[in-house]
C-alpha cells in the first residue's frame, strides 16, 4: 500500500508541473494599425510604418512610408515578433506582444492596435 501512495504522489507531482517557457498562444493573423503615425511629409524616418498585416505563420505585409507595401518574413520568440531584413527594407523591426490586440514597436514605442 505504501508503494501505491508513493507512486500516486510521484504521479501527481510529475503531472502538476507546468512549462511556463511557452509563448502565449493566440491568432496573430490580421491587421494592426499604428494609433499615432510617426511619418510626416518633410522627413521620412527609416522605421516609419503605419500598418502591419500578418497573413500566415511566417509572412506579413507592411505598409511603410504611407504607400509602400513590403512582404517580410517574421518569427515569434517569446513575446517578441522579429521581422527579417530583406533587399527592400534593411532596418531591424521588432514588436513586443502586449496582448491579443496590441503590439508595441520596440524601436520607437509606437503602439499598434488590431483592426476588428
Amino acid at each position: 500500500m505504501k508503494n501505491f501512495y508513493l507512486i500516486l504522489f510521484s504521479f501527481l507531482v510529475f503531472f502538476s508541473c507546468s512549462n511556463n517557457d511557452k509563448a502565449p498562444s493566440f491568432d496573430i493573423n490580421g491587421q494592426f494599425n499604428d494609433n499615432i503615425v510617426k511619418c510626416n511629409s518633410v522627413e521620412i524616418e527609416p522605421n516609419c510604418i503605419s500598418r502591419i498585416s500578418f497573413i500566415d505563420d511566417s509572412k506579413a505585409y507592411i505598409i511603410a512610408f504611407g504607400d509602400i507595401v513590403l512582404l517580410m518574413n517574421y518569427t515569434i520568440q517569446g513575446n517578441k515578433i522579429e521581422l527579417e531584413e530583406n533587399a527592400n527594407y534593411n532596418e531591424e523591426i521588432t514588436f513586443e506582444i502586449i496582448n491579443e490586440t496590441t503590439l508595441k514597436r520596440v524601436q520607437d514605442g509606437a503602439v499598434f492596435l488590431k483592426e476588428e
